[in-house]
């Protein structure tokens, strides 16, 4: 395996190991800390590159794994944020008996986050799209107070809209071959398959008027409210958008 591989896989490892370990008294939040600490300090030994692996293959059609890890930037600043909001989580939750699950999917999101902001296929980045999109909802709805998960249920409901849009659109783009968003090139692919990626983005960015659902996540617990209104998930949006600037320099 390669090295670059093993910063998107020690969150996600983290995350399993977490939820089915035997031991139920471990001090899984310094896990949590020390794998995403690891994941940071990888991103300052490694070069940038990419990861190509073939995911889904049936005759002609395959799905392919293709992330690029050109942009370490980017890469440290959710595990950077991830990182801090474990920390916080330490003091936060120290009367909570409930570490095991809250920890796993702390990981699982900054999983999530690193395979979205890396991905360069469009459907890829649509799976874990909604990986992050369903980790949140599970991080809002913590407590299990009604509050918080009515907060929780409003943002599902909310960016299923959007995800919805979204998916539609990625199809649309898919009949037009225009899917690896690494070698886009400057030729219309029409108006309609990017807007409806637009109401996704508009949706998981909290913009108006689906924006909602971003002031009813503060009823959960407040190390996920800093995470989803840090440069994590409202952002995710953008990253995408950013991909397919060629596409909407040809378009708009």
């Amino acid at each position: 395996m390669e090295v670059n591989g093993l910063i998107l896989l020690l969150p996600l490892a983290a995350s399993i190991l977490m939820v089915t370990f035997p031991v139920k008294r471990f001090p899984f939040g310094g896990l949590a800390l020390f794998v995403t600490l690891a994941a940071f300090l990888l991103t300052w030994l490694v070069e940038p590159g990419s990861l190509q692996a073939n995911w889904l293959q049936s005759g002609d059609f395959r799905l392919p794994l293709l992330f690029s890890l050109h942009d370490l930037r980017l890469i440290r600043l959710i595990i950077g944020i991830s990182g801090l909001v474990q920390f916080y989580s330490l003091f936060y939750l120290s009367s909570s008996a409930n570490h095991r699950s809250y920890y796993s999917l702390l990981c699982f999101f900054t999983f999530a986050m690193l395979g979205l902001a890396t991905s360069t296929h469009l459907l890829v980045t649509f799976v874990f799209w909604e990986l992050v999109g369903y980790t949140s909802y599970r991080l809002i709805g913590f407590d299990t107070t009604t509050s918080s998960t009515s907060a929780a249920l409003k943002a599902l409901l909310i960016n299923k809209v959007g995800d919805v849009c979204f998916l539609i659109g990625i199809l649309m783009l898919a009949s037009t071959g225009l899917l690896s968003t690494s070698n886009l090139v400057p030729e219309s692919a029409g108006t309609l398959p990017l807007l409806l990626i637009f109401v996704g983005v508009v949706a998981k960015s909290a913009q108006a008027p689906l924006f909602p659902w971003l002031t009813a996540a503060m009823a959960g617990p407040t190390p996920v409210s800093a995470l989803l209104h840090s440069a994590t998930m409202a952002a995710e949006g953008v990253l995408v958008l950013l991909r397919l600037v060629p596409l909407l320099n040809d378009t708009v």
